[in-house]
């Protein structure tokens, strides 16, 4: 048996995380603003048949069982805590490290050994981290799933199902296992784990075991997962990229396989959930189903890359899935350490031949970057001597001979971290690396495709084609990175500026840019969320491709690790076997977008672009038996088109909807997610009184229904059937069209129990025609949520308070907030009698804080608790002032000490006191903006690195954001450096729509001769 329910739903909801923002600095009149923390709703897994459990607080409860947190150096005192109204013990690097929580079950509540333990454990998902259950083993500790913390600021449960368990108390403390915060898989986890609540029972047989070979399907290709239970069927929903059930279904565990074909083309993570007597155990499998991948001869010319890793260890089960996506090219690097080992003789290692045999084989193109050093040359460094840069230009020469491909890129990031040579990271040092390896490597191999500079920003490019570096060059290889912000803000912005200034230095003459490096990290906090990096992977693409790039190589195709916070690991449109404890490569939605990019264009050629404003876009692509535009628009809009003939519209995961004229037009709702629009059209253009209506509240609670009205606006003299049919979430209604007049309808749609953004997608037309699209997001939120926002009341005598509000996020009934629970720092308290809250409304007290100073951090946490629901916020705040420049309340305030308020890193060498770093910042305003006063005494002055580089060496950093911190992805982080040639500033991070580098208009005066010694 495998049956299934198709769920017509049509919300699409979109999940929203906060990115955090790195800044050296970010600070206001108020204080800083803690980070708004988000929802998810707490997981199914649970024991059903708990021979011990636990309830774990101040006073833990025990029940067949008993443990401790810490190895036995950590009291329960020191570990017991509350997270969002619930006592848990949580592990912890001050003040004491403690990465385990131990438990050991009763003799007499566990059965001989051999059998299954299911360890169920209630946490708090504070994000980003992991953790994971260690247990006693026939052959010793052995460590069980990685479950992610991914920030939901939620409780959560996971059910862990250990084989072959000892539980001889083998572990530390006389333990049987522990919830571990440290495992070599992962390391220590960048989050804490809160414990609430742990269930162990036991079982003969697992409850359940997924093995799925593969996670990628294409084409005609069987969609089915094997697994095996002990109980006598599975059940499965299927849920797509924005948490929205689509399908659910039943599978027998006598045939042993969940049949997934009736799901259309898209994104899916599938819930598999058993139920036996020991245990109810869910699992997930993300899912991509594709359409089958375009020949190769298609995809030949295609723009569409990837880097790969098979350098650092990338597993050979990469390239099927690859090679389903539709990829032509792949990027990597065979290091000149790894061919050279002898001066003069030339191998390959073996990962190096798998690369190359690996690539061929699956038809694409393989990129080779040449990196980065040697230790026969140059003391192992960046070679800057005539003699390392010789055997640099050698090693690339015989790189091409030994891989038989055609495709070199000049080292990688010359103007980054990995440049240590003694030269520098200039453009005047990259220049002399790359004349010489351009000249060898085109005496040896004339065909060959020179690339770089495999990084750099404007102010690099603009001196490297000053010295004539694009006589050396085939393309130019930019590296753009912009997240967390979109790419039309920031990143791939650099494709027309780097195009501009080739033209200026080429004597008006393009030259094909390839972008090496672009992507989107989904780590938190920090990055952006899975269905924005598939978002906005082909925006960014799209983007690039109209203002004159060439050819694109995504970063990276595989996840370099499995730690959710670290942003190098996150860039991934896979992530690596192990996740979710899945045996093999899970995609991400982004690898669905990109799949579905490259079937919708291949064979076709950028060909213009549609004006219609500034926030949307529609870039044109010709070439097939019919035009292709990739629309969007980053705010919600609707765009009108004129034609007379049928359009094929498909949304980023590959769903297709025919769209009919009436009245010689189309509408499309436009917005963050691309579409894709196939056909001959005329005009397009942004309308701003649809015919074609479709409103949705802007915020629901959590469990309420969503009232959705449609109109049919014939005020502006278009014309529309007489009778108007809006298809929405499996219904219809029916309006009836009036010339003149704007005619409206209201249908209830069902609850939504996913918090989170949520689009609801609908049709309109004549019968079961569509003549529009439309689309309107509607943001689910838990019924109550609370904020706090840190107040400087006074600076003489200085005095501070939090300001927490509580919202009632229900427009339909009022709702009784219950109490007010509080702690910052040491001080803590509560607020009672807030009374009723309407509809919609909100309360605000204001407490004040005692026993704090300004510049210093705080740990604070706010919740609501004993009413209609509980709702929390928790981080670290502060109460720092910036006060008018010159006025009294100035004086009253110190000013930040960087030793006492801040932290001296000196990473790799011995802080040696004031005089080696010390001194003051001071902060005020003016009408015109933040005045910042540095006084640093420093013993050594170096500068030699510059440029975008200069934050290696003695600078000023300055990040500021449109808000408070934390209420913004958004910032522009400035350097301020005094060079060689004299003062300089840069922006690192630059405002939405300009790019990094130096500022234009900025006047630089340097107060003095250049610092000495001891001076600021």
């Amino acid at each position: 048996m495998n049956a299934m329910v198709s769920r017509a739903s049509r919300y699409r909801g979109r999940r929203r995380t906060v990115a955090a923002l790195v800044a050296v600095m970010g600070l206001s009149i108020a204080g800083v603003v803690p980070a708004a923390a988000s929802d998810a709703s707490v997981g199914a897994s649970t024991s059903t048949s708990a021979a011990a459990s636990a309830t774990l607080g101040a006073s833990p409860q025990w029940v067949g069982m008993a443990g401790n947190p810490g190895d036995g150096t950590s009291a329960v005192s020191s570990s017991a805590t509350t997270k969002d109204g619930r006592e848990c013990w949580s592990t912890a690097t001050t003040p004491v490290r403690n990465d385990f929580l131990y438990f050991r079950v009763d003799d007499d509540h566990k059965p001989d050994p051999g059998g299954y333990a299911f360890v169920t454990v209630d946490y708090y998902d504070a994000g980003g981290g992991d953790f994971t259950v260690q247990y006693d083993g026939p052959s010793g500790t052995v460590s069980s799933d990685v479950v992610p913390l991914t920030g939901s600021k939620s409780w959560k449960s996971y059910t862990f199902q250990l084989a072959d368990v000892e539980f001889a108390g083998d572990l530390p403390t006389g333990a049987d296992f522990r919830v571990a915060s440290w495992d070599s898989r992962f390391g220590r986890s960048s989050t804490d784990v809160c414990v609430s609540a742990v269930a162990v029972s036991f079982a003969a047989d697992a409850a359940l075991t997924l093995a799925p070979t593969d996670l990628v399907f294409s084409g005609d290709e069987q969609r089915t997962v094997p697994f095996a239970s002990s109980a006598a069927a599975v059940d499965w929903t299927a849920s797509d990229e924005q948490g929205v059930e689509r399908a659910a279904g039943t599978a027998s565990s006598s045939t042993g396989s969940i049949d997934l074909s009736s799901l259309p083309l898209g994104y899916y993570d599938v819930r598999v959930t058993a139920t036996t007597p020991a245990a109810t155990l869910e699992r997930t499998l993300p899912i991509a189903l594709l359409a089958a991948r375009p020949s190769a001869k298609a995809t030949a010319s295609s723009p569409f890359g990837v880097n790969v890793h098979v350098s650092k260890g990338n597993p050979s089960t990469i390239w099927d899935p690859l090679d389903e996506v539709g990829f032509s090219r792949v990027r990597d690097s065979i290091r000149w350490e790894y061919v050279e080992k002898t001066q003069g003789v030339y191998s390959l290692p073996s990962w190096g031949t798998s690369l190359v045999q690996q690539a061929a084989a699956h038809h694409v193109d393989l990129s080779l970057t040449l990196a980065l050093t040697n230790k026969l040359y140059d003391d192992n460094k960046t070679p800057s001597s005539p003699e390392g840069i010789a055997a640099f230009a050698n090693y690339a020469s015989a790189l091409l001979d030994l891989t038989k491909t055609n495709r070199v890129e000049v080292y990688n990031e010359f103007d980054g971290s990995f440049n240590n040579g003694t030269c520098g990271k200039t453009a005047d040092c990259y220049l002399p690396l790359l004349k010489a390896t351009a000249t060898q490597v085109k005496q040896d191999h004339p065909d060959a495709v020179v690339v770089g500079p495999a990084g750099g920003s404007s102010g690099f490019w603009d001196r490297l084609f000053e010295l004539g570096g694009l006589g050396y060059l085939d393309e130019v290889s930019p590296h753009l990175y912009g997240f967390p912000a979109p790419p039309e803000q920031s990143g791939m912005t650099g494709v027309s500026a780097l195009d501009t200034l080739i033209k200026e230095h080429n004597d008006g003459v393009a030259k094909p840019i390839s972008v090496t490096e672009n992507g989107y990290p989904t780590h938190t906090p920090g990055g952006v969320t899975t269905e924005q990096q598939g978002d906005q992977l082909v925006r960014g693409i799209a983007l690039g491709l109209s203002e004159g790039m060439t050819s694109y190589y995504y970063y990276d195709f595989l996840d370099d690790g499995m730690n959710p916070a670290a942003q190098e690991q996150n860039f991934g449109l896979m992530r690596p076997a192990g996740y979710l404890g899945l045996p093999v490569l899970s995609p991400k939605p982004a690898l669905v977008t990109q799949a579905v990019m490259i079937r919708q264009l291949v064979g076709m050629t950028y060909a213009g672009t549609d004006d219609l404003g500034d926030d949307a876009h529609s870039v044109r692509f010709e070439g097939g038996d019919a035009p292709v535009r990739v629309m969007w628009s980053t705010t919600p809009s609707t765009v009108r088109m004129r034609t007379t003939h049928a359009l094929k519209v498909v949304d980023a995961y590959g769903e297709q909807t025919t769209v009919q004229p009436s009245g010689g037009y189309v509408e499309l709702a436009l917005g963050e997610h691309p579409i894709y629009v196939k056909g001959e059209v005329r005009s397009p253009a942004l309308v701003a009184s649809p015919v074609y209506q479709m409103s949705v509240p802007a915020t629901v609670a959590q469990g309420e229904t969503v009232d959705a009205t449609f109109t049919v606006d014939r005020t502006h003299g278009e014309s529309a059937p007489e009778w108007v049919n809006f298809r929405v979430d499996g219904k219809r209604v029916a309006v009836h069209s009036t010339s003149g007049k704007a005619v409206s309808a209201t249908v209830t749609l069902p609850a939504v129990d996913e918090v989170g953004n949520h689009t609801v997608s609908a049709t309109a037309g004549a019968g079961s025609t569509a003549t529009a699209h439309l689309a309107a997001d509607v943001s689910v939120v838990r019924p109550l949520s609370v904020s706090a926002s840190p107040v400087v009341t006074s600076t003489s005598p200085f005095g501070a308070a939090l300001d927490v509000t509580v919202r009632n996020n229900s427009a339909k009934s009022a709702a009784d907030p219950g109490e007010i629970v509080w702690t910052v720092g040491a001080a803590s308290g509560e607020v009672t009698q807030l009374g009723e809250i309407d509809a919609g409304g909100t309360v605000t007290r204001r407490i004040v804080v005692p026993d704090v100073q300004p510049w210093a951090s705080y740990s604070y946490t706010v919740s609501v608790q004993g009413g209609t629901a509980v709702a929390a916020v928790s981080g670290s705040t502060g109460f720092d002032p910036v006060t008018p420049e010159g006025a009294t309340s100035d004086d009253a305030v110190p000013p930040i000490d960087l030793v006492a308020d801040g932290k001296v890193d000196y990473r790799h060498q011995t802080y040696g006191g004031d005089s080696d770093l010390s001194g003051t910042v001071k902060l005020s305003w003016t009408d015109t903006g933040l005045v910042v006063k540095a006084n640093v005494e420093d013993n050594l002055f170096s500068n030699v690195q510059q440029g975008n580089a200069g934050w290696n060496g003695d600078a000023i950093q300055l990040a500021v954001t449109p808000t408070l911190p934390g209420a913004s992805t958004q910032r522009v982080e400035i350097l301020a450096a005094l060079e060689s040639d004299g003062p300089t500033l840069l922006a690192l991070s630059a405002a939405p729509g300009q790019v990094a580098g130096e500022i234009p208009g900025v006047r630089c005066r340097s107060p003095g001769p250049a610092p000495r010694p001891r001076t600021s």
